[in-house]
C-alpha cells in the first residue's frame, strides 16, 4: 500500500515538473531595453516649491513573447521594501514616471519585471543613471 502510494506521488511529481518550464535561450538573452529619462525641473511641485524633476522609466511592452508585469522601486543595500510604479502606455513602450527633487530621489533603485506561465525576466536598474546622461525631453 506504501510503495503504490509512493509510486502515485513520484507520477504526479513528475508530471508537473513537465508543466513547469523555463525561459528559452533566447528569452534569456534578450535586452530588456531599460531607458532612465531626466526631465530636469519637468514638474511644478504645489505651492511655492519649484519644479521638481521627473525621471521616466521606459520599457517594452513585451521581450520575446514574455509581457510586462511591473516596475518597482526600492531603496538600500537590503530592501525591506518594493514600491509598485504606477505605469502608463505610451508610443508602445510602458513607462513609469517618478517626481522628487534630486537629493531625495537620486538613491531610488528600481527594478523591471516581465513574466508570464513559464519565464520570469527582471533587470534591475538605478535612478541615478538618469542623472548620469546627457538630458533629454523625449524618448
Amino acid at each position: 500500500m506504501l510503495m503504490n502510494k509512493l509510486l502515485i506521488l513520484a507520477i504526479l511529481i513528475g508530471l508537473s515538473n513537465q508543466c513547469i518550464a523555463e525561459c528559452t535561450a533566447i528569452q534569456k538573452q534578450s535586452s530588456l531595453d531599460v531607458k532612465t529619462i531626466l526631465i530636469s525641473n519637468g514638474v511644478k511641485a504645489g505651492g511655492n516649491h519649484g519644479f521638481m524633476d521627473v525621471i521616466n522609466i521606459s520599457v517594452p511592452l513585451h521581450i520575446s513573447g514574455v509581457p510586462f508585469e511591473s516596475i518597482e522601486l526600492t531603496y538600500g543595500e537590503v530592501s525591506e521594501y518594493w514600491i509598485p510604479l504606477a505605469t502608463k502606455v505610451i508610443d508602445g513602450r510602458v513607462v513609469g514616471s517618478l517626481s522628487g527633487y534630486k537629493e531625495s530621489i537620486n538613491q531610488f533603485e528600481f527594478s523591471v519585471t516581465y513574466q508570464n506561465d513559464s519565464c520570469i525576466l527582471y533587470e534591475a536598474g538605478a535612478i541615478s543613471t538618469a542623472y548620469n546622461k546627457p538630458l533629454k525631453q523625449d524618448f
